[in-house]
């Protein structure tokens, strides 16, 4: 389930417009006993819509809704095409009348919840996936992978009411608030997920992107990796992880280094408890150690730019100022690239 939410689902449009054309053409019982004229007008226009012939699509559509003004499918259609045309009060006015001939009819309300995310109506998108928290989270997640993380946050927030024990949604809400920068919500939602089911691994990881940001939920957080390494005692992800809740409470480090060893133990080739380690080393002003691990950290993820500034610092405690600039440049040109430093607008 976790992974899930970095899959890219095709454009919320396509997929319900595509939806509304395969309902046609597989209900050939249904159709069979409708008017051919409807047919062929509902027809025509779902094509239409879906090249983006809008006029065309709106003209057909219109007619079939004359010929069948109870068909909730010509409505769902019809709110298409005036979103489309940045008409949101027809698009809304149509959406309703989908609404009200379909009832509880689950096809239409999936249809529902897309159109009512696309005009950004979050609490009646979230209304409409209210019986079904795949396909919430599936919405949630549409937004997310757009970048608007906004929109998702308002969407989740919504969500979370009909599904208040889902640790999916509110990993989506977690990540939302995440991506607005609103990390003490973040920090809530994270812990909230661990709490309805703590084996979910994502939310560790953003957790300990937030370290800093923790205050008086430190001690909360650090619990969880405690429990989290003693569930998963053959993962070295929660012991490493563990290690940086420590560090960032001030803990023994003997007890630190103890477990970012141990992680290393579990899994050399995982790149971050090499580079904690050497962070650790370093402060502690064991610099030959320090570069050792630092430098298996950045073999194993050479992108990673604050391992080459710390590792600039080791060399230049080591008096070996050629390799001490070498890793600054590198930390640079990293940075640089992440911030996109001279170069196009991020798109």
């Amino acid at each position: 389930m976790a992974g899930a939410i970095f899959f890219m689902p095709a454009s919320n449009t396509i997929r319900v417009v595509r939806w509304l054309v395969g309902i046609l053409l597989g209900a050939s019982a249904v159709a069979g006993a409708q008017p051919a004229s409807f047919d062929d007008e509902l027809r025509r226009g779902l094509v239409a819509l879906q090249n983006s012939r809008l006029t065309e699509a709106q003209q057909s559509l219109e007619q079939a809704s004359r010929l069948q003004p109870a068909n909730p499918k010509v409505w769902m259609a019809l709110a298409q095409v005036f979103l489309r045309n940045r008409q949101p009060g027809p698009a809304n006015a149509a959406a309703k009348r989908a609404e009200t001939l379909a009832g509880d009819d689950p096809v239409i309300q999936r249809a529902l919840g897309i159109f009512y995310s696309e005009s950004r109506d979050f609490s009646k998108a979230a209304a409409m996936a209210r019986h079904d928290e795949g396909f919430a989270f599936e919405l949630g997640q549409g937004l997310l992978q757009r970048g608007d993380f906004s929109g998702a946050l308002g969407f989740f927030d919504a969500a979370q009411k009909h599904f208040p024990n889902s640790a999916q949604i509110a990993l989506g809400y977690g990540v939302a608030a995440y991506g607005e920068r609103r990390f003490a919500d973040a920090i809530d939602a994270f812990l909230n997920v661990i709490r309805i089911d703590a084996s979910v691994e994502q939310p560790y990881v953003f957790l300990s992107r937030l370290l800093d940001q923790a205050g008086d939920k430190l001690e909360r957080i650090t619990a969880a990796y405690a429990a989290w390494e003693k569930a998963a005692p053959r993962n070295c992800l929660p012991v490493c992880l563990h290690a940086k809740a420590l560090a960032a409470a001030g803990g023994d480090a003997a007890e630190i280094e103890a477990e970012l060893r141990r992680s290393i133990q579990l899994n050399d080739a995982y790149w971050e408890s090499h580079y904690e380690l050497g962070v650790l080393l370093a402060r502690n002003r064991r610099w030959e150690a320090a570069a050792t691990e630092l430098k298996r950290g950045i073999e194993l993820n050479p992108k990673h730019a604050a391992a080459h500034f710390q590792l600039a610092r080791v060399y230049e405690k080591l008096g070996k100022p050629e390799l001490a600039q070498v890793e600054r440049a590198e930390h640079e040109r990293l940075t640089a690239a992440e911030t996109n430093v001279g170069g196009d607008p991020p798109r």
